[in-house]
């Protein structure tokens, strides 16, 4: 790092901090971000491992999301789409639900699953409402948890169970559904108008377009703060960087324990198990549910199938993600091959797993109640900034918006006399 002290220094170079420096930065105001890992991104990001691109847990970006649209040329992401709604491993079968406006050939398929005739009219309705509906509208309407919401939709409990839950779980990481329904709504209008994608780089394609907006030399990599004040922020190896403001951009545990905050409300958690195999699993572009909801895996992906760039010429690549607790049995892989077995046939038995990722906090908790605390000032009584998903949603959109609402609340403040 130079000698000479930026005027604003950001610690950490995740979605909300290159979203933050962006901004800044744009605005004519020096920013220096310091990042303790060797690349950008936070969790969202990817690792070659053996040939094949394992994304941090399995992640997708929404390409209707307002501030993706806003921030990234998705055209150069080359993203490659899922088919809108999923395939249900239940009773037995594994059978497409997918969205009837966009996909009426699988119509049949989608009556046959859980659910009475009645609950697919009313996701039809549902469909057809959060299509007009912004991300914006969605976030400000009145909340309760997403499965008292869906109860009062009149959903009955087979659809609920069966379909709902394990197709939200996959996204909340709460097969319990207690996150705010502002969530349910803002996610479903987006897949309503849009659709789940990989870029063809993987994840880590995102934050380094993003990075590669930002001035030259912007990012300092392996750089560990262990403290932050108002004016400094002091490193592990024992440097103290001075400057004009600190914007803290971590997840929320290291927020608080950098700005000796109480600990959060514990976060959620997964373990996503990745499998290479020469054979086609036959999956296509689509995510696998737990419809039975016996576990371990409560989804299952193959990512070369929706786009290249994740496996070798001749290979494929799957990832099964397991939700919580289910994650901490030693015998994981075993009972996960166990499950997939059931649902793909002995193949699985050839597979191999080339890592298992354990990401603690996947997200933080988005409880209605966590969703209105989410809210407060983006100015800490230490005088610090913060941005992150914990000040916003767990969200790609949900960082970026943090990041850029910071940034202007930031500006103002430096421009009072």
């Amino acid at each position: 790092m130079q000698d000479s002290h930026p005027p604003v220094v950001i610690i950490g170079a995740g979605m909300a901090g290159l979203a933050c420096g962006r901004d800044l930065q744009a605005a004519g105001v020096p920013v220096h971000i310091v990042e303790a890992d060797d690349r950008p991104g936070g969790r969202v990001g990817s690792r070659s491992i053996a040939g094949f691109r394992c994304d941090v847990g399995f992640q997708v970006v929404l390409d209707a999301y307002p501030q993706v649209q806003q921030r990234l040329d998705m055209d150069a992401l080359s993203l490659g789409r899922f088919i809108p709604g999923a395939k249900l491993y239940w009773r037995g079968k594994i059978r497409p639900m997918a969205d009837p406006i966009r996909h009426p050939r699988c119509m049949g398929s989608s009556l046959s699953g859980p659910g009475s005739l009645l609950d697919k009219l009313r996701m039809l309705r549902l469909a057809l409402q959060h299509r007009r509906m912004s991300m914006d509208e969605a976030l400000a309407s009145p909340q309760m948890s997403t499965r008292e919401w869906l109860q009062c939709q009149g959903f009955g409990p087979q659809m609920l169970d069966h379909f709902l839950t394990p197709w939200f779980a996959g996204i909340l990481c709460d097969r319990q559904l207690r996150a705010s329904s502002r969530l349910f709504r803002a996610y479903f209008a987006c897949l309503s108008q849009g659709a789940a994608c990989l870029p063809r780089g993987g994840m880590q394609a995102i934050p380094d377009q993003l990075a590669a907006q930002l001035a030259p030399g912007t990012i300092h990599y392996g750089r560990q703060v262990v403290s932050a004040q108002a004016n400094q922020v002091r490193c592990s190896d024992g440097s103290v960087v001075s400057a004009r403001a600190v914007v803290v951009a971590t997840d929320a545990v290291a927020s608080a324990r950098l700005l000796r905050d109480p600990a959060p409300p514990p976060g959620v958690g997964l373990r996503s198990l990745w499998f290479v195999s020469t054979v086609d699993p036959g999956i296509g572009p689509w995510i696998v549910l737990d419809g039975d909801g016996t576990g371990p895996v409560n989804h299952l992906a193959a990512p070369s199938d929706v786009c290249g760039g994740y496996a070798p010429p001749g290979q494929h690549l799957m990832v099964a993600t397991v939700l919580g607790d289910d994650g901490n049995a030693p015998d994981l892989e075993a009972r996960v091959r166990s499950q997939l077995r059931q649902w793909l046939g002995p193949q699985v038995d050839a597979w191999q797993c080339i890592t298992e990722q354990a990401i603690a906090h996947a997200q933080p908790r988005q409880w209605p109640e966590d969703l209105h605390q989410a809210e407060r000032d983006q100015r800490h009584p230490s005088g610090c900034w913060q941005c992150g998903d914990h000040r916003d949603h767990a969200s790609i959109h949900g960082a970026l918006a943090s990041g850029e609402r910071c940034a202007r609340d930031l500006m103002q403040s430096l421009t009072q006399p």
